[in-house]
């Protein structure tokens, strides 16, 4: 599993550099997540059905899962700003 920040970005770099497929999306809106399942697969291949979709891309040989949190995390710069505006009396 891997964390990403911009499933846009992310998923352009997965399918078009690396020539992976997207396999399964699924949104978790309660706990505010997102997962991406990647492959090695044809899209042709990816079954138009949601259910049966879900069996498909999770009995694949090499999937990548990516994982996208609604903003539960800071880069490091976000974090060395929100800690630089900080007074010491606060």
């Amino acid at each position: 599993m891997y964390r990403i920040k911009d499933p846009r970005r992310s998923l352009k770099f997965y399918k078009d550099v690396l020539g992976m497929t997207l396999l399964k999306k699924m949104d978790f809106p309660g706990a505010k997540f997102s997962l991406f399942f990647m492959g090695y697969e044809s899209p042709e291949d990816v079954p138009g059905d949601d259910k049966e979709r879900t069996v498909w891309a999770m009995t694949r040989k090499a999937t990548l899962e990516l994982t996208q949190y609604a903003r539960s995390f800071f880069t490091i710069s976000e974090l060395l700003l929100i800690i630089l505006s900080k007074s010491p009396h606060d």
